[in-house]
């Protein structure tokens, strides 16, 4: 799956799970803290993205999230171990 559309369908993921968050300034180099949430959120947001994108993200790179992009690749990734 290209990046471009693994962000747009992240982003669309995002306006839904946190619709009080203004997104407009939201781009790939946007830390997730951004977002202002805690760690529930958090693991409900990984959770919709594993469902949305039929992945599953292991642990170990949860640690490695802390922007948009970072998200992006690891999707990428996983998307593509999936295949």
């Amino acid at each position: 799956m290209f990046v471009d559309k693994i962000a747009f369908k992240l982003i669309e993921i995002l306006q839904k799970k946190f619709p009080n968050v203004d997104l407009t300034d939201l781009d790939l180099n946007s830390d997730i803290k951004v977002l202002g949430i805690d760690s529930l959120d958090f693991v409900e947001l990984i959770y919709d993205v594993e469902t949305q994108f039929d992945i599953e993200i292991p642990s170990e790179s949860l640690l490695e999230i802390t922007t948009v992009e970072s998200l992006v690749v690891i999707i990428q990734k996983e998307s593509r171990a999936v295949v």
